[in-house]
């Protein structure tokens, strides 16, 4: 088959998503597929190996409003309505059925701005996908452009559904309406899902009514994790003198930055250890969400700002060896459990500590110790108990190497050529139809 993968305009600094995608496509170049695979994206047009092509997107942005639609001929009809009522009513009562028109025609407004960004596949991606003939395309991550060919999409959470009162996936501009019916059209249209976890997968069945053998269930594999640094170049660079916990993560609310601090108070107020929290993640990445002030500012209220660390972007080099020098990883999201931190540092013997979220422990099982996302007390006393007993550290360790032996990209690739292989018997009812 031929088979499209769309890529998003990603780069380093976006985090998990670039080092999944990164981690997949490597994977794949290395596999011996039977199937024909054209990779869409931002970058320059190259030929990378023989069954394998890259093709440049030159436009990636979102549909605007058509105003010549047969969705907007529906909303300028409703609006010579309005006007011809209005001139019809006098009184009080005019202004309560105006205003009431008036919320009427902001809904069939936003409606209309939604039907036009999902069924628009008059798009660059589909157009290009159509002339080269892709019989099944691929979303890799949740980023998505509408398409007129069977695909799979990949679902990391259903953060607006599961977390509804996080700002960032309620009330800004993404908000949770426009949410609900990105993952609305996309899900339910989808040949198949592709979920990290059986949790993941009930979320999809219990919020989109899915049919169960629809969606896949395939582990996130582990990245790659090389480095050359020196350990004591990294600790001196960034004055590393006392043991640290480490959290890499945009600095999004759902995220939690703010238990950790909570956590380290304790530690030093009642335990009288002194530890440094090492922060990383984009100053500028998605500034609207960015919450790295308000952080910085509790830190300096709870006067341990001595204690914490932001800093910033850091080549991925460097983040691989502030894994290894870690005392702990502190993974202390709302979101997941598709989340490739804990992965990484159990690859790189870094004891691991998460928010013990749905699916946390189908995904990490016996490799992690879990925390309530809101008991920073819990958090502090785990924190402790790694630092004093070596032998739960080791266990801890030892079963974190044991565990991502199961999650290899190769093991993912896979999975995911058996998907390809279970939809290319559908496809030979039909051919080249959708071409």
């Amino acid at each position: 088959m031929r088979i499209g993968i769309y890529i998003p305009n990603a780069n380093e600094k976006t985090g998990g998503g670039f080092t999944f995608e990164n981690t997949i496509i490597t994977a794949l170049l290395e596999s011996d597929s039977p199937h024909q695979f054209f990779i869409f994206n931002n970058n320059k047009s190259h030929k990378v190996s023989p069954n394998i092509e890259y093709y440049s997107l030159t436009t990636s942005k979102p549909t605007q409003l058509d105003t010549k639609s047969s969705h907007m001929s529906i909303y300028i009809l409703f609006d010579k309505i309005r006007k011809m009522i209005i001139r019809l009513l006098l009184g009080k009562e005019i202004r309560v059925l105006q205003n009431s028109i008036e919320r009427t025609k902001e809904l069939l407004e936003k409606q209309i701005t939604i039907l036009n960004k999902y069924s628009d596949t008059d798009n660059e991606l589909n157009n290009i996908a159509k002339q080269l003939g892709i019989d099944l395309f691929w979303f890799i991550t949740p980023a998505f452009k509408p398409i007129q060919i069977p695909y799979i999409y990949t679902v990391w959470d259903l953060g607006h559904r599961t977390n509804t009162c996080f700002p960032e996936l309620s009330t800004h501009s993404w908000n949770w309406d426009l949410r609900e019916e990105h993952n609305k059209n996309i899900i339910q249209k989808s040949a198949y899902l592709i979920s990290g976890t059986d949790a993941g997968m009930k979320d999809i069945e219990f919020y989109y009514s899915v049919n169960t053998s629809q969606i896949k269930v395939i582990p996130f594999p582990v990245p790659p994790v090389n480095s050359i640094i020196q350990n004591d170049s990294l600790k001196i660079k960034h004055n590393l003198d006392k043991p640290f916990i480490f959290y890499p993560a945009q600095f999004w609310p759902h995220k939690n930055h703010i238990l950790i601090l909570h956590a380290l108070q304790i530690l030093i107020n009642k335990y009288q250890l002194e530890y440094y929290v090492v922060f990383t993640g984009d100053n500028n990445w998605d500034v609207q969400y960015n919450h790295k002030d308000y952080i910085q500012k509790q830190a300096q209220e709870m006067k341990i700002e001595k204690y914490v660390k932001f800093l910033g972007f850091v080549e991925r080099s460097e983040v691989i060896e502030l894994y290894k020098n870690a005392e702990a990883l502190v993974y202390s999201s709302f979101l997941g459990p598709d989340n490739i931190p804990p992965l990484e540092a159990m690859a790189l013997g870094c004891p691991c500590i998460v928010s013990d979220i749905n699916g946390a422990r189908e995904q990490y099982q016996n490799a992690a110790l879990y925390f309530n996302p809101t008991d920073e007390t819990s958090l502090a006393e785990l924190i402790m108990q790694l630092r004093l007993d070596d032998k739960l550290k080791k266990t801890i360790v030892d079963n974190g190497f044991s565990l991502i032996q199961q999650k290899t990209p190769r093991e993912y690739i896979k999975k995911i050529h058996e998907v390809f292989n279970e939809f290319e018997k559908l496809k030979r009812c039909w051919g080249h139809i959708y071409n």
